[in-house]
């Protein structure tokens, strides 16, 4: 079975290994306010520092989950903002200058990602505003502009392949300081944080270390260049997303009038994908080898009238 589903999506490969490898170093029965879990803690944020080139000036919090942290900047801060691509590409982007906190998505589920100028312009116009970046669809593929960027959050059962109940907030010393009064700043260890899964990520890491986060990114784009060279000249199936300049590398999203044959035909050969009325989302992350992909295409290319 292909899981291309955006989330959850299919594990990582080596997941199982290393969730053994946890049981096998009782990782489970450690304490997250003991030394042990502060270690480990911190030995997995080194390796996420080092395969998407986290800067000194973040720091990383790891977390069970990010929604309600995010939830409760939005609610401490007060004026905030959540701008939508709609928006953010539009080139008319008008910000309440009482805003205090923007929320984006780099890649959201239609099928669209951010460049970086976008961040670089939000910080031209955006003041002395805090800006917040939700990477779950993005990372590890997107290379983004930390110093345009006070906060990253995401969610590790997306773009890293593992299972659901671990995220993490990179925030720099500005967010910091300024929600340390307010109490959303994270904890340095979270006493609900699932200590077996940040075990389970760090192997998953190092295997993306091994691997090279420069493979890593040209294995996303031939899979993406495939799947969208095969929709562009689809009779049945069409990309979502028109301007190839705001296409997602890791969402692809396609809509196709006879949604239903496209779905039966997938299931027939043990394919999910993403479903939603008219429209099939198909995730691209690590965990989806070349041959699988090409496998997709092959499906897909086989559906005609």
């Amino acid at each position: 079975m292909i899981n291309v589903q955006p989330g959850p999506s299919q594990l990582f490969h080596s997941v199982r290994d290393h969730v053994r490898q946890a049981f096998k170093l009782r990782i489970p029965e450690l304490l997250p306010s003991g030394d042990e879990a502060r270690e480990l803690a911190q030995q997995t944020a080194k390796q996420l520092r080092e395969l998407l080139a986290v800067p000194d000036s973040h720091e990383v919090f790891f977390l069970p989950e990010t929604r309600s942290f995010i939830d409760e900047a939005m609610r401490v801060v007060g004026n905030s903002s959540a701008l939508s691509h709609d928006v953010l590409l539009s080139n008319d982007v008008t910000l309440n200058p009482d805003t205090k906190l923007l929320v984006i998505h780099h890649t959201e589920s239609g099928g669209t990602s951010l460049r970086p100028e976008v961040f670089t312009h939000l910080r031209d116009r955006g003041d002395d505003s805090l800006i917040a970046v939700d990477a779950s669809l993005a990372w590890p593929y997107a290379s983004l502009p930390f110093e345009t960027i006070d906060a990253v959050f995401l969610e590790f059962h997306v773009g890293f392949g593992m299972p659901a109940g671990l995220g993490a907030a990179i925030v720099n010393d500005r967010w910091i300081q300024r929600h340390r009064t307010m109490r959303t700043s994270p904890e340095p260890i979270h006493p609900s944080l699932n200590l077996t899964w940040v075990s389970v990520l760090g192997g998953v890491l190092g295997d993306m270390l091994s691997r090279g986060i420069i493979t890593i990114r040209r294995e996303t784009e031939y899979k993406s260049s495939l799947l969208y060279h095969l929709l562009d000249q689809h009779p049945l199936i069409q990309p979502i997303v028109k301007e190839k300049a705001n296409r997602s590398r890791t969402i692809i999203a396609a809509r196709a009038d006879d949604i239903g044959r496209i779905q039966d035909e997938l299931r027939r050969h043990a394919i999910t994908a993403g479903f939603a009325g008219n429209s099939v989302t198909f995730a691209n992350f690590p965990s989806h080898s070349k041959e699988q992909y090409e496998r997709l295409a092959d499906i897909l290319s086989a559906i005609r009238q």
